[in-house]
């Protein structure tokens, strides 16, 4: 079990600090609390975190995301099922009301819709995961600092292949988010020495 209730003051603060609505900083926490317990499944060294989440939780983008994207490996669909319940029954321990609405396969992979609920907010995060990548690929395993919880590591997809699907996505869909990713990749430094663009 990993995580506490976050209090009513510290999402008003955060809210402040990052110049947005309390709503995302309360799914913000919701998604810190999942992964948390996520990672510390043994099951999880199978799923890889990827995509606009990620790159504001782990790289430090600042646009709020709204779902859980993931790519995942040589994982049966009933264990990572399980692994999802797993991880939303130790979120209950701590007093946040967690259950899944929706669970099910999906043409290539996995979706879940799960719910929160805590203090006065409720809120819904959509969980995706793709099988559609066969061959294995080693994780990057980084530790995340926040201001919700004590650090924890999650692994990610490689920062090249994470490149690569937002590449394809505002190639392929033109959504403003993408195009707003694909910018903060290219802008941030911390990416000059993990990817080749050639």
């Amino acid at each position: 079990m990993n995580g506490f209730i976050i209090s009513k003051q510290l999402i008003e603060t955060l809210a402040k600090k990052y110049q947005t609505i309390e709503f995302n900083v309360a799914r913000e926490y919701c998604q810190y609390l999942f992964l948390s317990n996520l990672y510390l499944e043994k099951q999880a060294e199978s799923i890889l975190f990827k995509v606009g989440t990620a790159l504001r939780i782990v790289y430090g983008s600042p646009r709020f995301s709204e779902d859980l994207d993931f790519s995942c490996f040589g994982l049966l669909m009933n264990k990572l099922e399980a692994t999802m319940l797993n991880a939303m029954t130790e979120i209950e321990k701590i007093g946040v009301k967690s259950e899944i609405e929706e669970s099910k396969a999906t043409t290539g992979g996995y979706l879940g819709v799960f719910r929160f609920k805590f203090l006065d907010y409720n809120e819904s995060i959509k969980v995706e995961c793709s099988f559609r990548t066969k061959q294995r690929l080693k994780p990057d395993i980084n530790l995340v600092n926040s201001d919700y919880m004590p650090p924890f590591n999650i692994l990610c997809l490689p920062m090249q292949r994470l490149a690569e699907e937002k590449a394809i996505a505002l190639l392929t869909r033109t959504k403003p988010r993408d195009f707003y990713d694909v910018y903060f990749i290219l802008r941030s430094h911390l990416f000059e020495e993990k990817i080749n663009w050639n």
